[in-house]
C-alpha cells in the first residue's frame, strides 16, 4: 500500500518517464532542486523526515557498515529507541541492519507493483527525491533520516513474540480495515454535504476510494508470501499498537472534517 503524498509534499514530486508510467510537475521546489542536482552532482544527498510514531530510522543508498556503527553509537546516546524491529511499512528485504534500511524508489514500487498484478492507475506520485539524485549521480551517497514526533522504547525490544510477522502483518491490515469500516458508511451518507475546502477532504476521499482494494491486495501478498518466522515484540508493537495510534490519527482528521461541515 503505497503512501500516497500531497500535492505540495515536494520530496515525492521528481519527474518519472517509464513504458508503464509517467508523472511530470511543475512545482518551482522542485525543479530548483533537479537543477541544482543536475549541474553540481553533489557526493552526498540528504533529506531529513519526520515521521508520527516510530524509532529513528535511515535509508541509504548502500550499506555502509562503518557509518551505520557510528550512527547506531550515536543515537543510543539520544535516548530515543533505535527502530530495531523490521515496522510496518518495511519489507525484510530492504534491511541492511535493524534500524537502516535500502532506499525504495517509486521506480522500483511500480515494477514491483506490476510484477504482483496490483492496480497502479489511481497513483498520483513522482519520484522520491533521493531516487532521482542516484539516477543522476549512481556513485554518490544518499541517505534518509526518519525522526519520530512520538515513540516507545518498546521498539527496541528484540524478544521474541508469540506471533508470526504474517500474522502481524496481517493484524496491522485489519486494523486499518476497521478504521475504513466506521468511515466509508458516514462517508457515504455525508459527502455531498461535507466541505470539500477542508484539508482534510481530499486525504479521506482517496482513502475511501483506494485503501479497501490496496489493503486486501496486500493481505493476499502476505498470505502468500509472509514470512513464519516469530516476530520480535518491537515488530509486534510497531505492527499493532503504533498503527492504531496512526488509525487514532486518521479518525481525528475524518472528525475535524465532520465538525468543519
Amino acid at each position: 500500500r503505497y503512501h500516497r503524498p500531497d500535492k505540495e509534499d515536494i520530496d515525492w514530486s521528481f519527474p518519472i518517464n517509464t513504458k508503464n508510467y509517467s508523472y511530470t510537475t511543475t512545482m518551482n521546489e522542485t525543479n530548483i532542486l533537479r537543477k541544482i542536482i543536475d549541474s553540481y552532482k553533489p557526493e552526498l544527498f540528504v533529506t531529513l523526515h519526520s515521521i508520527q510514531f516510530s524509532g529513528i530510522h535511515f535509508y541509504f543508498s548502500n550499506n555502509y557498515v562503518n557509518l551505520f556503527d557510528k550512527i547506531e553509537s550515536f543515537v543510543e546516546k539520544s535516548a530515543i529507541p533505535l527502530q530495531k524491529g523490521t515496522p510496518f511499512f518495511i519489507e525484510d528485504g530492504w534491511t541492511y541492519r535493524p534500524g537502516f534500511y535500502r532506499i525504495y524508489t517509486t521506480k522500483e514500487m511500480i515494477r514491483d507493483y506490476i510484477r504482483e498484478g496490483i492496480d497502479i492507475s489511481t497513483l498520483r506520485r513522482g519520484e522520491f527525491s533521493a531516487g532521482y539524485y542516484l539516477e543522476q549521480n549512481p556513485k554518490g551517497i544518499a541517505l534518509v533520516p526518519e525522526m519520530p514526533l512520538y515513540y516507545d522504547l518498546e521498539l527496541n525490544n528484540l524478544e521474541i513474540g508469540e506471533k508470526t510477522k504474517k500474522e502481524t502483518f496481517l493484524e496491522c491490515n485489519r486494523i486499518m480495515l476497521e478504521t475504513l469500516d466506521y468511515i466509508e458508511p458516514i462517508w457515504n451518507k455525508y459527502r455531498e454535504k461535507l466541505n470539500n475546502k477542508n484539508a482534510h477532504f481530499m486525504r479521506i476521499a482517496e482513502i475511501i476510494k483506494n485503501w479497501r482494494k490496496e489493503i486486501k491486495e496486500e493481505m493476499k501478498i502476505t498470505r502468500k508470501e509472509g514470512s513464519d518466522a516469530l516476530a520480535t515484540k518491537s515488530e509486534i508493537y510497531s505492527n499493532e499498537k503504533v498503527v492504531k495510534y496512526n488509525s487514532c490519527n486518521t479518525l481525528g482528521s475524518f472528525h475535524q472534517l465532520l465538525n468543519d461541515s
